[in-house]
C-alpha cells in the first residue's frame, strides 16, 4: 500500500474504466495483487447517510462519469469524487477533469 490517509488523483473524462482502474490500484498500491478490493464512491455533495454506488464495471464508470458531469453542470465547478475501497483503510479523492475545447 501506498501509506495512509487521503490521496488525490486527477482523471480527464477521456479516461477509460481500464484505465481508471490501473490509476487507481497503482496509487493504493494493489496493482500488482492478484485479488483487487471493491471499488464504490460517493461525490462531495452527496448527504453523510448516502451510500456509496458500485464502480465495479464499465457501465459502473460511464454512469458515474455521466452523473459527475451533471453534477459539475449543476454546481459550475469541480466535484470531488471519493472512493471507497475493501479490505483497506486507503481512501482516493478522484477528481475528472473537464476537457478543454
Amino acid at each position: 500500500m501506498s501509506g495512509d490517509g487521503n490521496q488525490r488523483v486527477n482523471l480527464h473524462f477521456s479516461t477509460t474504466y481500464d484505465d481508471a482502474l490501473d490509476v487507481i490500484y497503482k496509487t493504493i498500491g494493489c496493482d500488482e495483487v492478484a485479488r483487487k478490493p471493491i471499488l464504490t464512491y460517493k461525490f462531495s455533495t452527496a448527504t453523510a447517510k448516502a451510500d456509496p454506488i458500485a464502480l465495479t464495471s464499465a457501465e459502473d464508470w460511464d454512469g458515474f462519469l455521466e452523473d459527475l458531469r451533471a453534477a459539475q453542470r449543476k454546481k459550475k465547478e469541480c466535484i470531488p469524487v471519493k472512493l471507497f475501497v475493501t479490505d483497506q483503510v486507503n481512501n482516493i479523492f478522484l477528481f475528472v477533469q473537464r476537457p478543454k475545447i
